[in-house]
């Protein structure tokens, strides 16, 4: 079970791009286009957008896009977890929202990308790593 996330730090997202994604449970640690699950952030019409994706050979949307209540922007930290099959993307350290996939439920590694062509932005505080048991079993009382 992985986590990662990153604060967005001196450019801001441009509208209608999706310029930045974590990779968890990746095959391979260099090749983003590897068997993972993709979470990808981006602004379009003024608000802020994620993406999931399985990416096995292809790219494959699980759900539908998810819209924030605000644009993404200088300072917002975006992040992704999964737990199981449970895939949670978080704003702010708050889930926004789930999916769930059972394709790839162990290990692998974790990766960040920014920057489509030219909407890269540039990010700080990035934290990634394995989720342990005790948290995992701590997290599911809390809920």
């Amino acid at each position: 079970d992985q986590e990662a996330s990153f604060v967005i730090a001196t450019t801001h997202p441009p509208d209608g791009a999706f310029s930045q994604a974590i990779g968890l449970r990746m095959a391979t640690p260099h090749d983003f286009t590897s068997n993972h699950i993709e979470v990808r952030f981006g602004n379009s019409g003024g608000l802020g957008l994620a993406d999931v994706y399985r990416v096995q050979g292809g790219y494959t949307q699980l759900g539908a896009t998810i819209v924030f209540g605000s644009a993404l922007a200088i300072g917002s930290k975006v992040g992704a977890r999964i737990v199981g099959p449970t895939i949670s993307v978080l704003l702010n350290d708050v889930v926004q929202d789930t999916r769930a996939d059972t394709t790839f439920l162990r290990g692998g590694y974790i990766c960040l990308r920014t920057g489509d062509g030219d909407n890269g932005i540039n990010f700080d505080s990035f934290y990634a790593g394995a989720l342990f048991e005790a948290f995992q079993r701590l997290q599911f009382r809390a809920a």
